[in-house]
């Protein structure tokens, strides 16, 4: 008996994969993404990538003064370098990223205003990556 009930089950097995292949016949799959806006993708992780581990770099390095002072003074060089981080940031953000790059919108040296990135949508495919990512690797550099 087990036998002829295996054998239905085989036979039912193949009466219903059959009957669902004409379900697998789909459309042509859809076109790929343009060239231009997977470049932009890749090299916005790329920036982020590399700005992520110089950042882990430089909590190494704080972990390094940690250990070079007594204990009783590892949590304000800890401090120190977390406050000195979010400075330059800051700084970077307000003066440096404008100065740093020409033809922003005060000839030669560029401006001394805060810099305002992409608007979501706009043309940043023209640079080929996303501006913050840009300022975020220059920012931990």
């Amino acid at each position: 008996m087990s036998k002829r009930l295996i054998t239905a089950g085989a036979a039912l097995g193949g009466l219903v994969l059959l009957g669902l292949t004409p379900a697998l016949a789909q459309d042509e799959a859809a076109a790929t993404m343009p060239a231009d806006q997977i470049a932009y993708i890749f090299n916005t992780l790329n920036f982020l990538i590399g700005g992520f581990l110089v950042m882990w770099m430089a909590a190494g390095f704080a972990m390094l003064e940690a250990g070079l002072v007594r204990t009783k003074n590892v949590s304000m060089q800890c401090l120190k370098n977390i406050a000195l981080y979010s400075i330059a940031g800051i700084m970077f953000w307000v003066t440096g990223y404008n100065l740093m790059y020409t033809g922003v919108d005060g000839g030669f040296m560029g401006s001394f205003g805060p810099y305002a990135f992409d608007a979501v949508g706009g043309d940043a495919l023209d640079t080929g990556y996303s501006t913050a990512s840009d300022w975020f690797f220059q920012m931990v550099f």
